[in-house]
C-alpha cells in the first residue's frame, strides 16, 4: 500500500531525485477528461479549487467517498 505524500508541498518538482505526481482527472457523469497528466497545481487551477481542496478531493476519491470524479495518479522520477 502506498502512502499518499504530495511531493509538491515544500519541494520543487524533481529536485534531489525525489518523486512527484502527475494526475488525470475525469468527470464520471460524462466520462470526459477534465485534466490529463498535469501537476497538482495545474489540476487545482483547472477545477477552480485551492491546492489543499484538490488534495482533499483526491483523498476522498481514493477512499470512495467522492463519486463525481475519477482521479488517476502516476508517480514520476526526475529522469521522466
Amino acid at each position: 500500500m502506498r502512502v499518499f505524500v504530495p511531493a509538491s508541498k515544500g519541494h520543487k518538482k524533481g529536485s534531489c531525485g525525489r518523486r512527484f505526481c502527475m494526475y488525470s482527472v475525469y468527470d464520471n457523469k460524462t466520462d470526459f477528461p477534465i485534466v490529463i497528466d498535469a501537476t497538482a497545481e495545474d489540476c487545482a487551477a483547472a477545477l477552480k479549487r485551492s491546492l489543499n481542496s484538490f488534495y482533499c478531493l483526491v483523498s476522498r476519491v481514493f477512499k470512495g467517498k467522492n463519486k463525481r470524479y475519477a482521479v488517476l495518479r502516476r508517480y514520476l522520477d526526475e529522469e521522466e
